[in-house]
């Protein structure tokens, strides 16, 4: 059995009550709780560079890209792969 949390949000945004990122704290959290993977999905943006400081701070665990887009009437959570030719195309999608 696997441990996943996908619906972790790095950056504050208007969809979210005011927070501040702390790697620390996103590192004691994953491993305290033996996670094995997790998703980041922040409202409405995807921040590369984060999300790569991200995975060299969690080699041991799976760092999936997302994003936690508004819909009518809610949230859906899109993911990719986190192959580099995958971060790519979503990357590639996000900036569209």
């Amino acid at each position: 059995m696997k441990k996943v949390d996908l619906h972790i949000h790095t950056i504050s945004t208007v969809k979210d009550h005011h927070f501040d990122f702390d790697m620390d704290s996103l590192v004691t959290y994953v491993t305290s709780q033996k996670i094995d993977v997790i998703a980041i999905t922040n409202h409405n943006v995807f921040e590369r560079n984060q999300y790569e400081q991200i995975c060299i701070q969690l080699p041991n665990t799976i760092v999936l890209p997302g994003i936690e887009v508004d819909i009518d009437g809610g949230h859906v959570l899109f993911l990719a792969d986190n192959a580099q030719q995958a971060l790519d195309s979503f990357e590639a999608i996000y900036n569209q």
